[in-house]
């Protein structure tokens, strides 16, 4: 093997191990950001307090006590109670907004309060803090 044929090997063996460096960062990297997303996610939030919210905390724990639906499953009982505000009037429901109105008007200053807390906060980090997608080369097809 000649001296210039041992360099060239030489520089690709580096450029493989630079290579192999490099993704170790950007691994590493993604992952202190991930757990930075995460700590973002686990901040808890209020939940808004809508007419219908505030009749599912109500009506939750009585059908959930309830002899016939003790077994069961939370999704199957938050459907029976989406099922009874579906089919429940408009007075009542104006009664339940009216509710959750002076809740919300309780304390005119939580809007300006939420925003400073919660403005780092992230409901779905979406597209802009995904995981960069791999560039994947096209092959090229000889006729």
């Amino acid at each position: 093997m000649s001296a210039t044929a041992a360099f060239i090997a030489f520089l690709q063996c580096e450029a493989k191990l630079a290579e192999d460096r490099a993704k170790a960062l950007r691994t590493t990297a993604f992952i202190i950001e991930a757990k930075e997303r995460k700590k973002r996610r686990l901040v808890s939030r209020p939940k808004k307090h809508t007419a219908f919210t505030l009749f599912v905390q109500e009506n939750f724990e009585q059908i959930k006590n309830s002899a016939e639906s003790a077994s069961l499953e939370s999704k199957d009982i938050i459907a029976i109670v989406a099922k009874q505000w579906a089919e429940m009037g408009l007075e009542e429901k104006q009664a339940w907004k009216e509710r959750a109105a002076s809740i919300k008007d309780a304390d005119p200053n939580i809007s300006q309060e939420l925003i400073d807390i919660y403005v780092d906060y992230v409901d779905d980090p979406g597209e802009e803090n995904a995981r960069p997608k791999k560039k994947v080369a096209k092959k090229s097809v000889k006729a």
